[in-house]
Formats: structure tokens, C-alpha cells, sequence
């Protein structure tokens, strides 16, 4: 299976060790000469500042370039790894999201964008914020997790807020449906392998399955059922790219009581066969222009149609 690492190369423990974590990129990246192999991370998310040197980032079977002054955001459970320059300079952020989530609760709408992975060009707010983190991180004083606390939910702030869709509807009612939509995700994130239905969603939320089905279109711009569908064949593409497991494994993994059936979901969700899909995957795949990575970023790592 894909690796699920506390930290990269660190077995999953129970609880974390501190507010966040805070290492240079060399401190871990070094000493596996400046390559990280595709892994993920539960219940954790990531902050990267590449203030000098650069390379390659994969996230969900998808290359990219890196350039000096890129920060990325990765939220937890995506497939990431690194091919890093020599001597790359910059730091990673690592914090429990539910932290994260706890910072963000008044404002649904920033925790919404982070659930995908962003891409932006540090501005000094954005360096600062890494810089303050790193001092922060090394001292013992007092106050010491607060303020970690509120620079992480500044630089995610700061990271999020460049990328805010545009909305038309009143604020007020937005908050309230962003916070059914982000409910709704949430409760997918846990039962997406064995639920499928978006009925089953709009029981646990105690609302109806059109107005679920209306809220995700309003915030999302996609129905409840294609969000769900979405989750579903991005956990498969990951296994087919970072794991050897069988497509009928797969399939029983993912809920579905026939492999065959899994098959037909697949294919009509990517047009390709779960087998085809992994012999073209384990082909090279092409660095794409930095300008582009938000771009595709935002795309949620859907692959290019033939």
C-alpha cells in the first residue's frame, strides 16, 4: 500500500509530538539524497517554502516543476514526493489538521480551499510567516504553542485567500452552506470506501438529499454524487500509480462488490481501464511549466483525455 508516514520515514505514531513541526527541507531531504519517494501523511498537513534551488513535486501521480519561492500547500492524504535540487534551501511545515481546522472555524470557506493542493509565489507576508514559524518553533517560552498556533493560521490564511472563488450569493447565507458543504466532504473523506450514495451523506447531516445535491453545485460547482464519484477514483488512481495491489483488491477496497463493475466506474470516470490507466502511469510523465501548476493543482489531479 501506499506509505503513511508520522513524518517521512517515521512509522505512524499515536498522538503528535508537539503544535506542528518545523525542519529545514535539507534537515530530512539530505539524508535521502535530496529525493522523497511518494508517500502521504493522515490527519496532517504541509507547508513547503522553497527559498532557494528547487526540482520536481508529484502529488497524485502528476510531475511538476519547483522553482525558487514557491510555497505549496499539501492537504492530508495526498500522494506527494519530492526530487529536490542539491543544497535546495527552505523549510516544511508540518501541523495536525484538526489544529488547523480549529483555526479556521469561523472562516469555512479558507478550510475548503485548503482541501486541495495549492501552489504560490512567496511574497515576504508569506516568508515571513515560514521565517517567524522556524524561530517560533526552536525557543521554550511561554506562550510558545499559542503563537505557533496563530502564525500557522496566518500563513495558511495568507495562502488560501489568493485563491477564494468569487461568489455572488449573500454572505451569510454562503457561510451556512459552506459549512454543510465542508461537513459533507468531511464525512466523505471517513466513509468514502464503503458508501458510495449521497443519500447516505444527507441522512447523517439530517437534510435532504436535493438540497445537499443544491448546496455542493452553489459552493462547489458539482452535485454531491459527482464529488463523492471524484473521491473514489482518486483513491484508485493513487493505488494504481503508487501500489501493486489487483485491480479486484482494489475494487473490494473501494466498496464495490464486483470487480467488474469497478472496471465500467472507472473507465467511464477517466476513459481508460483500471490496467491501462496503470500501464500508461508507470510510463514517464512529463514536467509541466511552473506557470501551469495551479492551474492543474486546482484540477485535483484529473488526467489529460487523449
Amino acid at each position: 500500500m501506499i506509505p503513511n508516514y508520522h513524518l517521512y520515514g517515521e512509522e505512524r505514531r499515536s498522538g503528535f509530538p508537539d503544535i506542528l513541526h518545523c525542519e529545514s527541507i535539507a534537515a530530512r531531504s539530505s539524508g535521502h539524497n535530496w529525493v522523497i519517494s511518494p508517500h502521504r501523511h493522515h490527519a496532517l498537513h504541509q507547508f513547503f517554502w522553497i527559498e532557494a534551488g528547487g526540482g520536481e513535486m508529484t502529488i497524485d501521480g502528476q510531475r511538476y516543476d519547483l522553482q525558487s519561492d514557491h510555497v505549496i500547500s499539501i492537504p492530508t492524504n495526498a500522494v506527494h514526493g519530492f526530487e529536490f535540487i542539491q543544497n535546495t534551501k527552505g523549510y516544511v511545515i508540518t501541523v495536525p489538521y484538526q489544529k488547523l481546522r480549529v483555526g479556521l472555524q469561523t472562516l469555512p470557506e479558507f478550510s475548503t480551499q485548503l482541501e486541495k493542493p495549492l501552489l504560490a509565489n512567496a511574497d515576504d507576508t508569506l516568508s515571513f510567516y515560514f521565517k517567524q514559524i522556524s524561530k517560533e518553533h526552536k525557543r521554550s517560552l511561554q506562550g510558545r504553542p499559542e503563537v505557533l498556533q496563530h502564525l500557522t493560521v496566518l500563513l495558511a490564511l495568507e495562502i488560501a485567500r489568493n485563491h477564494k472563488p468569487h461568489h455572488t450569493s449573500h454572505p451569510d447565507k454562503l457561510e451556512k452552506k459552506q459549512i454543510q458543504v465542508q461537513q459533507f466532504m468531511e464525512n466523505v473523506e471517513v466513509s468514502f470506501r464503503s458508501e458510495h450514495k449521497a443519500k447516505f451523506y444527507a441522512d447523517q447531516q439530517h437534510i435532504t438529499l436535493p438540497h445537499l445535491t443544491r448546496v455542493c453545485r452553489q459552493v462547489l460547482g458539482k452535485p454531491a454524487s459527482e464529488l463523492i464519484q471524484e473521491r473514489l477514483l482518486l483513491e484508485a488512481r493513487r493505488a494504481l500509480v503508487y501500489t501493486r495491489i489487483s485491480i479486484g483488491e482494489l475494487a473490494y477496497d473501494l466498496g464495490f462488490n464486483d470487480p467488474a463493475h469497478f472496471s465500467k466506474f472507472f473507465r467511464t470516470g477517466t476513459g481508460q481501464s483500471p490496467s491501462a490507466y496503470r500501464v500508461k502511469a508507470e510510463g514517464a510523465k512529463p514536467v509541466q511549466p511552473a506557470e501551469r501548476i495551479l492551474q492543474a493543482l486546482q484540477k485535483a489531479g484529473q488526467p489529460k483525455s487523449n
